[in-house]
Order: structure tokens, then C-alpha cells, then sequence
């Protein structure tokens, strides 16, 4: 009969990993809360004509206007009755020219205030201007924010993920690895069962059946020698959780070195390091240890 094995399936503490793995939600994109203001500000600041002033547009100029104006009518109305009243009520060329000079006298106070009218324009629309570069920098900072925010989801989401699928690939690989050792193990009884078929359907021949028992027998000293490392491994991992089970965590790097010093005192190499490696865990796992995250 052919020698056949049961193809490899995840076991319940793969397939519960991967599950965690694949259930984790990655953050949606990016949707900017301050993106169309921020361009709608840079839009008011680029768009923004020069300065220039209207005097005769500018309602404070036109409220002294108003004022002086009236102001310089009284005082030539008076200045004139006043240089009427000496030449004994009638007008003359006297009293027109003192009034005109009280009425111009106002005027000139008028466009004294001028330049401060200007100047004031000139501070608005600087400050119209400021005003628009506070307003986008306080939408970039929130922006800002909502951003820093936004990456702070995508840093956590890409360290649960790294960390789930190293969990993953571990359980995985460990489980795979049990799988392939009991799969190995199966063929070579199956090759061994089958060494001592032949050897006993040759009938007589002395020497081809001492072949034959010789062979069994050291492939019967190979695996147990094997067992008994594999027994010396196991005892030393439950050893080892045993002598601080609160802080034994099997993915730390104290674990690690430890493992790794003591299968360095077994002169284990190669797919025997490996070996042992897999089955220290395994019985560290037995024990109670934990990862250090779940």
C-alpha cells in the first residue's frame, strides 16, 4: 500500500490569527474639512487689486466735508456782519474779502485732514490683507491638525497590522512546521514498516534478514535518541517558564536568547536547531507563556 498523508490545514490558533488579520480595518482616505476655505482664502489674497483711494468716496471725508463747509459759511457770515456793523451796516469790499478769508480758512482745515483720511485708508486695507493671511493660517493649522490626526490612525493601524501578521506568520510557520515533522515522521515509519516487510517475505536468507534487523535497529536508536533530546527540550522549557512564569513571554528577546544559548549547549544545528527551536515553544506555549501582546 502507498505511503499518503492528509494535506496541511491550518490549525484553530492559525486560522483564529488570520481572522484577526484580515478583520482589521484599514482608515479611509484622507477627506481634507479645510481644503476648499484654504483655497478660497489664497484666491481672496492673489485676486486682491492695488491700493488706491477716492477721496470724494470716502464717507468720513465727505461727513469733515460737510462740516468744515458749513462751518466756514458761519464764519464768513459772521466775519462779514461783523465788518459790516463798522462801516455802518453797508457791505463792502472789505467785509466780502474778510469773510471769504474765514470761509477759506475752514477749508484749509479740510484738506489738512487729508493726508490722516489717506493714511487711515492706506491702514484698512492692510489690514484687510492680514486679516485674509490669519484667516489661512488658521485654517492651516487646523488643517494641520486634522491631518496629524489622520496619520496617528494610519501609524496604529500599520503597527496592528505588522504586529497581527507577525503573529500570524509565527503561529503559521510553528503550526506548518509540526505538520511537516508528523508528516516526516509518518514516511520514514512507513519506509521502516516497509524495510521490515521485505525483509521478512525474503524468507531464509540469514544474511538479508540480519540486514534487515540491523537497519530497524538503528533507525530504532536514531528516533529514540531523537525522543530523548526532543524530552531534554521539553523539560528545559517548562523549567525555564517555571522560574518566572509572570514575565516569560514567548516572543520576547530575553526568550529568544535564552532559546537560542541553550540549543548553542545541545550543539544543535541546522534542521535540528530548527527543530528544537519549535519544540521548546511548543511546550513553552504548554507551560502557560504568553506573547507579550494579544
Amino acid at each position: 500500500m502507498a505511503w499518503t498523508y492528509k494535506d496541511y490545514a491550518e490549525g484553530e490558533e492559525v486560522k483564529r490569527r488570520r481572522q484577526a488579520l484580515e478583520s482589521l480595518q484599514a482608515p479611509s482616505a484622507y477627506q481634507s474639512a479645510y481644503g476648499e476655505k484654504l483655497n478660497g482664502v489664497i484666491g481672496q489674497i492673489e485676486n486682491r487689486k492695488p491700493f488706491t483711494y477716492d477721496l470724494n468716496g470716502d464717507a468720513l471725508y465727505n461727513q469733515y466735508k460737510d462740516q468744515y463747509v458749513n462751518a466756514g459759511r458761519l464764519a464768513m457770515q459772521d466775519t462779514m456782519g461783523q465788518a459790516a456793523a463798522l462801516t455802518g451796516g453797508y457791505g463792502n469790499s472789505y467785509a466780502s474779502t474778510a469773510g471769504n478769508q474765514a470761509y477759506q480758512a475752514y477749508l484749509g482745515r479740510l484738506n489738512d485732514v487729508v493726508p490722516q483720511l489717506y493714511q487711515m485708508a492706506y491702514d484698512r486695507y492692510n489690514q484687510a490683507g492680514n486679516d485674509l493671511k490669519d484667516l489661512y493660517g488658521l485654517y492651516s493649522d487646523r488643517e494641520n491638525t486634522d491631518y496629524g490626526r489622520y496619520r496617528d490612525l494610519v501609524s496604529d493601524y500599520q503597527t496592528d497590522r505588522n504586529y497581527l501578521a507577525g503573529r500570524y506568520d509565527a503561529e503559521r510557520n510553528w503550526d506548518y512546521g509540526m505538520y511537516t515533522d508528523a508528516r516526516d515522521r509518518s514516511l520514514e515509519e512507513y519506509k521502516l514498516a516497509l524495510a521490515e516487510a521485505q525483509a521478512a517475505a525474503s524468507g531464509g536468507g540469514s544474511g538479508r534478514s540480519s540486514s534487515g534487523r540491523s537497519g530497524g535497529s538503528s533507525y530504532k536508536k536514531a528516533k529514540n535518541n531523537k525522543n530523548d533530546v526532543e524530552q531534554q527540550i521539553a523539560d528545559a522549557a517548562v523549567s525555564y517558564y517555571n522560574s518566572n512564569p509572570a514575565s516569560i513571554k514567548v516572543d520576547s528577546r530575553s526568550t529568544s536568547a535564552y532559546i537560542s544559548n541553550y540549543l548553542d549547549s545541545l550543539g544543535l544545528t541546522g534542521e535540528n536547531r530548527v527543530d528544537g527551536q519549535r519544540t521548546f515553544l511548543k511546550h513553552l506555549l504548554a507551560a502557560g507563556a504568553t506573547y507579550s501582546r494579544h
